[in-house]
């Protein structure tokens, strides 16, 4: 009887909200052919509530009645604009036919550049995009993949599945000089500080855009955003609502192949006051067979014997919670299972089993974001490859002796907490932040200082502020930046940013830029401890540098060095964005840069 109630009062709750509703449906095609168009934004404006069409161009959705302006977009095509007024019960159908407009490129919104939104055209930096759809073209299983198409990109493969990613120059597959954040999370592994890279939980399939920010970006987002930053903003379920399966494989030469099944689900419920996301993929295959002729075995000529097998799973799953108007609660976990063969600064690593989380609770609201997140991995069965051929070739261990007398073991994490206003008055808008970070790196002595069994813990703090007036009302305004960061081992660090963008006509405006931005050592740099043989009586050990030392040269004489600090570069930037003649976008910037402790 109280289920029965229950269920009563649920259906009664479900049909007066539905009683108090509106429905909006229609079709969005491609003026030009009249072909439906797949993956249209449609968007109650200022409101939570819209969709994305489907493959018939279809769209669906409800919202609580009143007076809207409905919007229809594409990237590629001119957006289009409705009033309308929808009565309770009552279904508001709206077709649209977009047009083809290259000239909507420039009116492409970008959040990353100053951590609000405006247009590209606008935007006080250099803003490369890929959208969705742009994503959806590429054949590639990861969206990193897609990254090698962008103008001013640096892009390095190692592997079927693994890359590394950098912009004005000095790429390597282990590149910390560009910052990887998706959906505000910082994308770089706890311990080893290296990017995601892939081990990145994100499927292709789930990310809205991605933008590329050319240069240096710390005055906003801190450590590491040096040459750049990639920001990657994943689908809200309220808009992209459905089911979507992908399978593909194929050949990629030299005996290697890939194959991958994802799969993403949304949901909105409660009229877009509820949604959920889920999403999963497997990707697995035979990587490219090579000999490792950079890092040499010791002694030589030792075999690796290195396995080339590939294979990722990944999901997450988010939750969307509207409690009060213009402010959204979100949930979500992503995860992934890893095993590759890596490539590292000492050698090759058979990686196996391993494990990387991320658990997050952020709060939007236009005037104030908050999130707290924690990321962990675990290296499962990893070993070095290196020492597992010496522990086998030349110490006779079988090969289970081996791989566990040569693991590499990561059990390190990360807890960040973030806060961010902002605000308009005088003419001025103000944006203004604080983050905490909290680094525990545990490798139980097979590669790091941490010897005694007690991780090693790294704290860092960071203010930030921006302000921007516009100078002349529509032709010239000025945007200033400075971020404050502290960190237990390289101390304090300040970055100054500074712009004027000149907008002569509307979607055309000409920018000049001086920011400084910083690369911090990553925890490797700073604690790695690996004894190496000996010279004699003499121990040899590959040590980090995070406090200095004091050794001893070849003469006997004492050496102090110091302490690694870190990399700086300050860039002086101009450039141009925009339309100077229809269906003509000219994107072209210059730039100087100076780095200091390189």
């Amino acid at each position: 009887m109280p289920r029965l109630l229950l269920l009563c009062a649920l259906a009664a709750l479900t049909t007066a909200a539905a009683a108090q509703s509106a429905s909006f449906e229609g079709r969005v095609t491609v003026a030009e052919t009249g072909e439906p168009l797949v993956g249209a934004t449609l968007l109650l404006d200022g409101t939570i509530y819209g969709a994305t069409t489907d493959i018939d161009g279809r769209y669906r959705f409800s919202a609580p009645a009143g007076d809207y302006a409905l919007v229809a977009s594409f990237i590629g095509y001119a957006t289009e604009r409705r009033d309308l007024t929808a009565t309770a019960g009552a279904t508001v159908r709206e077709d649209f036919a977009l047009a083809e407009a290259a000239t909507e490129v420039g009116q492409v919104v970008v959040t990353g550049a100053s951590r609000r939104p405006e247009r590209i055209t606008d935007s006080p930096a250099t803003v490369q995009v890929l959208s969705g759809a742009d994503l959806q073209q590429y054949p590639g299983v990861s969206y990193e993949q897609a990254l090698s198409r962008l103008k001013g990109v640096d892009y390095v493969r190692s592997g079927i599945t693994g890359f590394g990613i950098n912009a004005r120059g000095f790429n390597s597959a282990f590149n910390t000089k560009m910052l990887l954040l998706t959906d505000n999370r910082r994308q770089v592994l706890p311990g080893a500080g290296l990017p995601f890279a892939n081990m990145n939980p994100v499927i292709k399939e789930d990310v809205e855009r991605v933008e590329v920010i050319l240069g240096p970006s710390s005055a906003l987002y801190g450590p590491n955003a040096h040459n750049g930053t990639v920001n990657v903003i994943t689908k809200d379920p309220r808009n992209s609502q459905g089911l979507t399966v992908v399978a593909e494989g194929g050949m990629g030469g030299a005996d290697s192949e890939v194959y991958s099944a994802r799969g993403r689900y949304a949901q909105a419920f409660a009229d877009n006051r509820v949604a959920v996301k889920v999403a999963g993929e497997y990707t697995g295959g035979q990587d490219f067979a090579f000999t490792d002729t950079v890092y040499v075995s010791v002694p030589a000529p030792t075999p690796e014997a290195a396995g080339f097998d590939v294979e990722h799973l990944r999901g997450l799953a988010e939750l969307y919670v509207t409690p009060m108007a213009e402010t959204d609660v979100i949930l979500g976990y992503s995860g992934s299972q890893n095993s590759y063969l890596g490539v590292t600064n000492l050698g090759r690593n058979q990686i196996e089993d391993w494990t990387l989380h991320q658990a997050q609770v952020r709060v939007v609201h236009p005037r104030v974001f908050a999130q707290a997140y924690r990321t962990w991995s675990n290296s499962g069965d990893t070993y070095a490859l290196q020492n597992y051929a010496i522990y086998t070739a030349t110490l006779g261990q079988d090969s289970t002796t081996a791989a566990q007398s040569a693991a590499f073991i990561d059990k390190s994490s990360r807890t960040n907490a973030e806060i961010q206003g902002n605000a308009e008055f005088a003419g001025f808008k103000l944006i203004a932040g604080a983050n905490y970070e909290l680094e525990t790196a545990v490798s139980e002595g097979t590669y790091l200082s941490d010897t005694t069994g007690v991780g090693i813990d790294f704290e860092q703090y960071g203010l930030s502020a921006q302000v921007e007036r516009a100078l002349v009302p529509g032709l010239l305004r000025f945007v200033a930046a400075g971020r404050y960061d502290w960190q237990t081992n390289y101390g304090e660090r300040f970055s100054p940013k500074l712009g004027l963008v000149l907008t002569p006509s509307a979607g055309n405006s000409f920018r000049l830029t001086y920011g400084e931005a910083f690369v911090a050592p990553t925890v490797l740099q700073q604690e790695i401890f690996i004894p190496s043989g000996a010279v004699g009586s003499t121990p040899i050990v590959i040590r980090g540098n995070a406090q200095g030392f004091t050794t001893l040269d070849t003469e006997g004489n004492t050496v102090i060095v110091d302490p690694l600090s870190p990399e700086a570069v300050r860039t002086l930037e101009a450039g141009f964005r925009g339309l100077p003649t229809e269906n003509l976008f000219v994107d072209v910037n210059a730039y100087v840069s100076r780095s200091d402790n390189f």
